[in-house]
Order: C-alpha cells, then sequence, then structure tokens
C-alpha cells in the first residue's frame, strides 16, 4: 500500500512546481538545471518521515569510526521527522553513534547528499557524514558548529582540509563521484540547488560497494556537545544504472593463504568452522554466544559464583607454523576482577598461548604443562583494539602482538617456541570465575588465521600432545661490533667513586639501607643483607653517571645470589618507576619491567650453572629489550623480550641486594665482571658552556629559548620570562662574540596572555620578523634595526587555537616567508610575500579526526625544500609520535605526514629544526616524563628528513627541556635549553657545547 503525502513532501512537490515556474520566467539556464536534477535515479533515500528506523536500510553504530570508538549509549532516534543523535554529556574517550547502510552501493558517477539540519555545539563534538568500506578506507565530512572537514582516510592514512563552518551556507552536504575525470568531489550548498566545490580527490580505493554513515558523537570529555540532526539523505546516479550490494556481504571464502576467518556478519554460527564451548576454561552452556550485529557476542553469567565460560572453539585444530591469528575486540566484558575475555591458541588446558583483558589490564599469558607466565600492561581500548598470535619460523618464537587498526602491530611479548604447534586449537571466549554484579557482553570480530605465502596445513583430528620442554634452547646471539663504554672488573677491591655511588634506584627511596654491608673483595662486589630484617631494606652499587642504552647490552657475572627471599638484584633503568631487572629470590629467577609505575614480570626455576651470567639487551632495529642468561657469557639464551616503553638514553646501572622481610639466614649476593657495551663509541654528552639567562629570584622563571644569527655575524637569543610580571613576556639578548657574552635584554613582545615559542626570520639588513605564540593565538612583530626596536603586534591566528601553537616561521627567499603553527589539533600555514607586512588565509596542511597535532617547526632545505616536523599529544599523553611532512613547491603542496618517532607514555616536547651547513637536518627532541626525569637528544638526517640515522642524547642535567640549536656561518654550534642544573629551582637558558668531532663522534 502506497505511503501516503507527508506535509514535508508536499512541501518538496510545491518546491519542485515554484522551480518549473521559475523555469519559464528565466530561460533556458534553470531549466538545464532542473533538467539534470529530474533525470537522476534514486539507488537509496530515507525521509525519515516514520519516526522509527527501517531496519532494511540502516543498522546502528559506525563506520569511519574505529568500531572501539562505537558507544550505544550516544542516543540515535527519529523524531520530529528527522535524524537526531544526542552526543554523550561529560564522557570521556572517543564515543560516537548513528546509522550505517545495511547495503554497499557503487558510487560510481553517484553522489550522496545529506541535509545537515543542525552540528554539535562544542570544538570536540561532531556530525559526520561519510560513505566508506571501513575504519580505514572513506570519504567524510565532519562538522561542530566552528569547523567543517573535508576528509578521505586511504588505508589507515588520513588527510583533511577544512573552513570555517557556516550553518546557513553548509546546510546540505554531498559527496559526488565523476566519472569522466574519475574524481571524488566534496561539496555543500545553502539550498540543494547551487553547490560549492570545497575538495576534489583522486580515490584510491574501490568506490563500488560503500556504505553511508550519519553519525554524531565526541572525542572527549564535553559538557553539553549539543546534537547532530541529518534529514534526507539521498543517494541518486545521473546516467549509469546503479548496482547496489542489497544484501550484507556474506563471510569471504578463505583464500589459499587463509586458513580459517569469520566476520560473523551471518546471523548464527558456521557449524563447519566452530562449536560453542570452552576448552581452556571450565564451559557453561549458560553462557551465551550468538552472532549479532556482524559481530559475536558472548555474555558471562550475572552474579554466578564459581568459574563459568563460554564462547567460539574452531572445530579443527590448525598449525601455527609461520602463521598468524588475528581478531579484533570492539569491546571487553566490563572492568571488573574476576571477569575475562580471553583469545586462545590452545592444546588443552594446561598448555596454550593466550591473550586476556580483565580489570583494565592486558595480559599476554603462556601455559607449559601446567607452569603459567604473563606479561601484562594497561589496556587501551584504542591501542589494543586488534590483538595477534603469530609463529616466527626463523626464530622458533611466538610473538604477542596489538594494533589499534590491524595494520600497524607493536610486540608485547616474544618467548621461543615451548609447546608443539602443528594441532592448536582457536579460542574466542568470555567467563567469571567469581561473582560479578553486571560483567557485560565480549563483543569479538573479524577473526583470521592465516600463512604469510604458504599452503594452509589444517590438522582437522588431535593429535597426541607431546612432553613440552621446560627450558628453551640456547641460541648463540649474533655477534655485533659493540664498543665498551663502561666496566668494572672489581679486581682493585675498592669502590672506583667516579664510577659507583651506594644506593638503590629501582626501589623506592625508603627501600636504601646504609648499613648492609657492601664491599669490594676478593676481587668481586659482595652484598650481605641483614638478616630479620621485615622492612624493605637493600643497599648496592649504583652507576654515577647515565649511559646511552640505545643498541647497547649491559652484563654482570652472578656468582652467588642470597638464600630465601633475600634478593640479588640486576637493573638499568631512569628511576624507581621506570626500569629492566634480573632479580632472584627463594629459587627463582624474575625478568622483571616497571613502565611509569606499572610493573610486569615473569620467572622461571633459578639454576646457577646455566644463569651464571645475566644480560639485559636492546636492539636498535626493532626497539626491543631482551632478557638473557648464559652459563659461560658466549652462548645467550633469551628469556623474555618487551617492547620498549620509556627512553633509554639515560639509563643508570645497579648491583644491589637486600629482603623485603625477614630472612633468619640471608646469605650474600656475588657480583663481578659488570660490563655496558654500546653501538655507540663514545658516550660524551654536551658540555654546558655557559648561562645565557639567569638571576638570584628562585621565582623568576626564563624557557624557550630560541637563538638567531643575523646577517652582521651577531647573535641574539629570544626567550620567555616572567621576571617582571606573572605574566610571561618575549625577549631577547644579543651576543657579538659568538655566544660567549650576552648583551641587556629587549622586550619583543608583552600582552595580557602569556607569550612563549618566539622564532625569526631576516629578509634584509632592515627587516627581522618574530613570530609568537601569544597566549592560545599567534602574533608577530618586525623590526627595522636588527632587534633594538619592534614595531606594532600582527594577528597571524586569534586566542582559541588551544595549546602548543609553537609557531615557526621560514625563510623562502625573495622576500616570502612562511609560518607554520598549531591550531585546534591541527598544523596550518600562511605565506608573506612583501616580509611579513601583511599574510594570506591560513591553510591547514595537515589534520587528524584522531590526533590532536601540535608544536610544528619548519626549516627550508640548500634545495628549496620545506620541511615540517610537529607532534600528536601534549604532556604525558598515551602514545605521542613525531612526523614529518615535506614540500617541494614552496608549501603549495605536502607530503603525507610520515611518523619519524614513537613511544607509549612518553613525552615530546617541541621537535625543533636545524639545517647544518653541510645540508644535514637536526631534529633536536626532549624524551622523559612530564613530571619525571627528562634529558635532551637530537636525531640527525642526511637526506631532507626522509630517513634519520641515529638518537643521540645531549644533556640530561637539572630537568631539561625547549631544546633549540643553530649552526653558525663559522661552523660552530649554539645550543640552548632550559634548564635547573646546580643549585636552581626554577628555570633559566642554558648554552651547550657539542663533544669533539661532532655530529660524527655521537652519530658515527
Amino acid at each position: 500500500m502506497p505511503r501516503p503525502v507527508s506535509l514535508k513532501q508536499l512541501r518538496r512537490y510545491i518546491g519542485v512546481l515554484l522551480i518549473a515556474v521559475g523555469v519559464m520566467a528565466l530561460g533556458w539556464r534553470v531549466a538545464v538545471q532542473v533538467s539534470a536534477q529530474t533525470s537522476t535515479t534514486v539507488i537509496f533515500s530515507d525521509d525519515f518521515n516514520d519516526n522509527s528506523r527501517d531496519t532494511s536500510k540502516w543498522n546502528v553504530g559506525v563506520l569511519s569510526q574505529a568500531s572501539g570508538d562505537f558507544d550505544s549509549r550516544v542516543t540515535v532516534r527519529e523524531q520530529n521527522q528527522r535524524l537526531e543523535i544526542t552526543p554523550l554529556n561529560s564522557v570521556k574517550g572517543r564515543n560516537y553513534n548513528g546509522y550505517v547502510s545495511v547495503s554497499s552501493f557503487n558510487l560510481t558517477n553517484a553522489r550522496a547528499m545529506v541535509e545537515a539540519v543542525q552540528v554539535p555545539t562544542s570544538s570536540s563534538s561532531f556530525a559526520l557524514f561519510a560513505v566508506g568500506i571501513n575504519s580505514n578506507n572513506w570519504f567524510r565530512i565532519r562538522a561542530n558548529s566552528s569547523t567543517i572537514y573535508f576528509q578521505q582516510n586511504i588505508n589507515g592514512a588520513i588527510d583533511s582540509t577544512s573552513v570555517t563552518y557556516n550553518s546557513t551556507q553548509h546546510h546540505y552536504w554531498r559527496i559526488r563521484h565523476d566519472s569522466s575525470s574519475g574524481n571524488i568531489t566534496f561539496e555543500t550548498s545553502a539550498d540543494n540547488i547551487t553547490w560549492t566545490a570545497r575538495r576534489t580527490v583522486q580515490p584510491q580505493i574501490s568506490i563500488t560497494a560503500l556504505r553511508l554513515e550519519l553519525n554524531g558523537g565526541t572525542d572527549g570529555s564535553v559538557n553539553s556537545p549539543g546534537m547532530a540532526i541529518f534529514n534526507n539523505p539521498v543517494l541518486d546516479m545521473t546516467s549509469v544504472t546503479p548496482t547496489p550490494t542489497p544484501t550484507p556481504t556474506p563471510t569471504p571464502i578463505p583464500s589459499p593463504n587463509v586458513l580459517l576467518s569469520d566476520n560473523f556478519n551471518a546471523t548464527s554460527i558456521d557449524t563447519t568452522r566452530w562449536y560453542v564451548g570452552a576448552l581452556s576454561k571450565p564451559f557453561d552452556t549458560a553462557v551465551t554466544s550468538r552472532q549479532q550485529n556482524g559481530q559475536l557476542q558472548i555474555s558471562p553469567l550475572s552474579s554466578a559464583s564459581g568459574e563459568h565460560y563460554g564462547g567460539y572453539v574452531s572445530l579443527s585444530k590448525w598449525n601455527l607454523t609461520g602463521a598468524r591469528a588475528t581478531v579484533q575486540i570492539v569491546q571487553p566484558a566490563t572492568n571488573a576482577a574476576g571477569n575475562e575475555t580471553n583469545f586462545y591458541l590452545s592444546i588443552d588446558s594446561n598448555n596454550w598461548y593466550r591473550f586476556k583483558i580483565e580489570e583494565g589490564k592486558l595480559y599476554f599469558y603462556q601455559d607449559i604443562s601446567g607452569n603459567k607466565t604473563y606479561v601484562t600492561v594497561p589496556y587501551n581500548a584504542t591501542q589494543h583494539q586488534w590483538l595477534r598470535l603469530r609463529h616466527d619460523p626463523a626464530i622458533d618464537a611466538i610473538i604477542w602482538e596489538t594494533s589499534p587498526d590491524g595494520a600497524a602491530w607493536t610486540v608485547m611479548r616474544i618467548e621461543t617456541r615451548a609447546l608443539p604447534i602443528t594441532a592448536l586449537n582457536v579460542e574466542l571466549d568470555a567467563g567469571t570465575y567469581q561473582a560479578v554484579s553486571s560483567p557485560g557482553t565480549a563483543l569479538f570480530d573479524n577473526f583470521t588465521l592465516d600463512l604469510n605465502g604458504a599452503s594452509p596445513i589444517p590438522t582437522p583430528t588431535p593429535t597426541p600432545t607431546p612432553t613440552p620442554s621446560p627450558t628453551p634452547t640456547p641460541s648463540p646471539t649474533p655477534t655485533s661490533s659493540l664498543t665498551l663504554v663502561f666496566g668494572d672488573d672489581f679486581n682493585d677491591n675498592f669502590r672506583d667513586t667516579a664510577r659507583w655511588n651506594l644506593g638503590v634506584f629501582s626501589l623506592p627511596p625508603s627501600a636504601y639501607n646504609p648499613s648492609i654491608p657492601v664491599l669490594e673483595q676478593n676481587q668481586r662486589l659482595e652484598i650481605m643483607p641483614q638478616a630479620n630484617t621485615s622492612v624493605q631494606s637493600y643497599n648496592g652499587y649504583v652507576s654515577a653517571a647515565t649511559f646511552n642504552m640505545t643498541g647497547a647490552s649491559a652484563t654482570v657475572q652472578v656468582l652467588q645470589v642470597p638464600g630465601g627471599s633475600a634478593q640479588a638484584i640486576f637493573a638499568v633503568g631512569v628511576d624507581s618507576q621506570d626500569w629492566f631487572r634480573i632479580a632472584s629470590r627463594s629459587g627463582l629467577i624474575f625478568f622483571e619491567d616497571m613502565s611509569f609505575g606499572t610493573k610486569s614480570s615473569v620467572s622461571i626455576t633459578y639454576n646457577a650453572a646455566q644463569h651464571r651470567y645475566m644480560r639485559i639487551r636492546h636492539d636498535s632495529g626493532t626497539d626491543l629489550i631482551s632478557f638473557e642468561t648464559s652459563g659461560d657469557g658466549l652462548v645467550w639464551t633469551v628469556q623474555r623480550t618487551i617492547s620498549r616503553q620509556f627512553g633509554i638514553t639515560a639509563m643508570r646501572m645497579e648491583l644491589d641486594g637486600g629482603t623485603f622481610e625477614a630472612v633468619s639466614v640471608p646469605g650474600t649476593a656475588i657480583f663481578d665482571n659488570f660490563r655496558l657495551e654500546s653501538v655507540f663509541p663514545t658516550q660524551t654528552a654536551w658540555s654546558k658552556r655557559n648561562e645565557v639567562v639567569n638571576d638570584s629570584v628562585s621565582t623568576h622563571r626564563y624557557s624557550h629559548p630560541q637563538p638567531f644569527e643575523l646577517d652582521n655575524g651577531a647573535l641574539i637569543a629570544g626567550f620567555t620570562t616572567n621576571e617582571d610580571s606573572t605574566i610571561y613576556q618575549y625577549k631577547l639578548i644579543r651576543s657579538t662574540d659568538g655566544g660567549a657574552t650576552w648583551s641587556s635584554k629587549v622586550t619583543i613582545a608583552a600582552s595580557s596572555s602569556n607569550i612563549y615559542e618566539g622564532s625569526f626570520a631576516q629578509t634584509s639588513a632592515t627587516n627581522l620578523v618574530c613570530v609568537y605564540g601569544d597566549g592560545d593565538g599567534v602574533a608577530l612583530k618586525r623590526s627595522s634595526d636588527r632587534g633594538a626596536t619592534w614595531g606594532s603586534a600582527i594577528t597571524i591566528a586569534p586566542t582559541g587555537g588551544g595549546a602548543d601553537c609553537h609557531p615557526s616561521i621560514a625563510n623562502l627567499g625573495n622576500n616570502n616567508l612562511l609560518i607554520a603553527y598549531g591550531y585546534s589539533g591541527k598544523i596550518l600555514i600562511t605565506k608573506s610575500t612583501d616580509g611579513g607586512a601583511t599574510w594570506s588565509i591560513p591553510t591547514t596542511v595537515s589534520a587528524s579526526a584522531t590526533q590532536y597535532y601540535n608544536s610544528p617547526s619548519v626549516v627550508r632545505m640548500p634545495s628549496g625544500a620545506l620541511v615540517l616536523a610537529f607532534t600528536s599529544g601534549t604532556g604525558d599523553a598515551l602514545a605521542p609520535r613525531i612526523y614529518i611532512m615535506r614540500s617541494l613547491d614552496s608549501g603549495a603542496t605536502w607530503s603525507s605526514p610520515v611518523t619519524t618517532k614513537a613511544a607509549a607514555q612518553y613525552s615530546f616536547n617541541d621537535p625543533n629544526l636545524t639545517v647544518l651547513n653541510n645540508g644535514d637536518l637536526v631534529m633536536w627532541l626532549v624524551n622523559g616524563k612530564e613530571n619525571g626525569i627528562r634529558w635532551d637528544s637530537f636525531m640527525l638526517s642526511h637526506d631532507g628528513g626522509q630517513t634519520w640515522s641515529c638518537e643521540s642524547f645531549v644533556y640530561n642535567n637539572g630537568d631539561p627541556h625547549r631544546l633549540n640549536g643553530i649552526q653558525l656561518r663559522n661552523g660552530s654550534m649554539i645550543l640552548m635549553c632550559a634548564s635547573r642544573d646546580g643549585s636552581d629551582t626554577e628555570y633559566h637558558i642554558t648554552s651547550l657545547a657539542p663533544p669533539p668531532n661532532w655530529p660524527t663522534s655521537q652519530c658515527p
């Protein structure tokens, strides 16, 4: 029965009639336009007039957002004859929901349009309209009340342009394909008649099977996020017959290299692949396992004491040799003790490899004949959305890996294979081992077991389990050209105070007990823990200096360990919150790490002969830390391998002994022949040249130094200071003797906002330009007398740009300048052709829907190429990265951002670029925690930032940061940082001098 004509439809028909009348009055131009509109074929549409979701058209969910960003609590409803999406109020994280089309469609010569009736009001809440394949491949328009973005994502790489949002001009959104040019065009319209092209791209993905998405949500905690309101989505074609995909795509038939796969899109279990059950845990049929919304959903029992598990188990057993098993964790069961989400490759309940998520932690487990070991990290739903167990046949090892997108993987644990892996069960399960009131539901998706190039070797029937080898077979570690940079054989029977201090660092300071005897005697180091001490009580040697562990190994011979629960400790680390350690107690040897206060540990039975030598080693190729033991110091066995989670360029060494509980006969810890060997021929750091700016007032702070060489050879250095008021100002000082002495201060800028992060360029003897951060905006001043006096401020970007605008200016030649700065989480540029008097409208060169970009630095290479560095995240952000972009046409176009450096829970402060006189490129950066130990370092590139040859530290005294340096025309280096070295309680500006033969001496 035909649907009655609604009021909205009636209005539309009247509008068409009026247009037709207008055609007769206005002539052929309008007639052509109306003809083009009315000759199209509608493929898909919804006017939302029935105020109810049409389940044949729409699913609830997300498409262009990661599946982990889906939050069913975001309200999605059809009412008032439109689609209304209400983002969550004051909820952390990324939380989205909306409509995704059930079917996929061919966008060839077609166009997808929607009326954006209203967008959310906060800068961190958005309305989304997209057409795409999955969360890594799409075209999208995204907006809030301030900005509208036109974005594409190709294989996980997002690029974006934006303009200021106008609710009238941008009332209609359209994504259109032109078959004649092959381009995708993003368009907006005020009236759905006249369209303005906002961006055109060449599609690099197939567009023959795309789904539509209408979505809304937030990127963080937002107070009063507003509402996204959509209406009248239409997908139509102008000439070519559409080829819609009328039903959801079924699970693909495995390719020759795929052993087993399932995307769970069917509405019931595939009994040729799985059966409902659990092998490694007690199975309870009451635990619900079902396929729904294209996922495997497992719901543990509520408030049930004892063990109750359920899920899917593979019908066949499979050979993992050279293979990898991958699954997407859309959502784990709720964050409660006793509530588990598990992914196993198992032989039986006592022999398996496993991922487990429980109580906010992600575990990397193995069980060898009932002997369980694990490594754990805090669970992050974004970073750990994909889990993978992989066998590397080259080293015969099992590798646990995680990924945010299923493309870029991080190694979390490596273990020498200790189980036969030719007949493994796949288990996806969830359940509880104690009463949990609200266990929630675990959601799995997109399981794949595949091989790289080899034919699958399924084992369809069970095979007997051989007795596993309890100890991995030792294999020689490849020899590398390492240089001894620090060592002691203890043969002089006397503590070398230039090398060693007494104390502890991998333990809390309160654990230090100076009464414990620490003696060099018998040509070895002997530590005698105290008997019957009930509190932590330790003493030993801690290296007086710090060392760069990049590509280095620390080794010690352990002649004897104490008795009972007394410990012998060998550690390398930063402080009591960040270290790697091998320790023995109670007949066990532990391979431990602590990253930002979170400890993980693996242990095995201690054997005095097999574990006589201990080694902690960093592999600079894989950026992994290995814990190793040896019976002779020649052939080494890898006992544990982990990803590096914190900076290792300023590490101390520790040889320690003691107790944490009362031990009647603790015995003695005896060490010998300590060696630290490195790929770097020297550990020489930069030395302090002088203090550039300082005074005796403890509340005065000086920071953000920026040296600059003028055309006449004089030096200036800009810096921030609060010496005149509580508001920071930007000043400069001058040197005419190469930085040996400095003149009095000149104020460049002072305002009602804090002023930071200046950058200089000079286009002539009478035009020096300084751009600086004015609060969370950007401003600029010019000087006609080389910085002695300064003109009025010119606003480059108004306030409201957020943290770390960090403007950076580059001289393009011929009176042309370019400024790069961070603003609202994006990297923008603006240009001047008249020496900085006037500036172009800013353009966005890099933006991300998932990352907050800031702190750019831009330089011009001798070739004319521009290199731009910037970071994601601020302070203690989780997983910050440094990105590099390049432009070969003076900033008109830019390459895609490339990650140069990344680490978890690790801060990068303001990467600054410097071009050396020989054309090499240096990037100065800061490693370490925002509220902990930090140290300066540099990276070197010989090809304009395309690759980086090394990283080496510069200075680690006095919490240094804001590192910035230049090379003068005479070849000398001027490098400055903010530091609190010496007795200073606040930051001042320190000048540093490089070691001889720099940079070769640190980057051979």
